[in-house]
């Protein structure tokens, strides 16, 4: 061998001895980290054992206890929503009631209305307009008439539908 095969060799047994060296620092430090790690950990463990251990079962005796108040809020809420059901039906009634009863009404008061109003209309406009528009005029009253009878409030305190 040469003295230039020896040089190179050296040089490249130099760099493994260096990237030696650096693998077995490297080795060192990392076991150093993890020794110190695990203590943290072990510190953590017996924490968690220790104190815990008490307020885990606190929080689950908690929890026991809003899960019973959550059942009896929903066992409340059916209740309520049974309740809510029968009122509705019963709006829905009186106010079937009411539409009926405002019908009754109109049907009973109307005609009787529309002839007086009729008779004394015709009264006022029979020299000044011709027939055709004495009933259009009375066409464009009787809706409006129809349009307040509506309005007015109907019998039981309750407002009818609008038209």
């Amino acid at each position: 061998m040469t003295d230039a095969q020896y040089r190179t060799l050296r040089n490249l047994l130099g760099v493994v001895v260096v990237l030696l060296l650096l693998s077995v620092a490297s080795d060192v430090y990392l076991g150093h980290q993890m020794s110190l790690n695990s203590r943290v950990f072990g510190k953590i463990h017996s924490l968690l054992e220790s104190g815990l251990t008490d307020q885990f079962t606190t929080a689950m005796t908690q929890a026991a206890a809003i899960e019973k108040e959550l059942q009896q809020a929903r066992e409340h809420a059916r209740g309520v929503a049974g309740e809510l059901q029968g009122l509705d039906a019963r709006l829905k009634k009186a106010a079937s009631e009411a539409e009926e009863s405002l019908a009754q009404r109109l049907g009973r008061e109307l005609p009787a209305l529309m002839d007086r109003y009729i008779e004394s209309r015709t009264q006022q406009m029979r020299q000044s307009v011709a027939r055709e528009e004495v009933r259009q005029w009375i066409r464009q009253d009787i809706a409006e008439i129809l349009r307040e009878e509506l309005r007015r409030p109907g019998e039981g305190g309750q407002k009818p539908r609008q038209p």
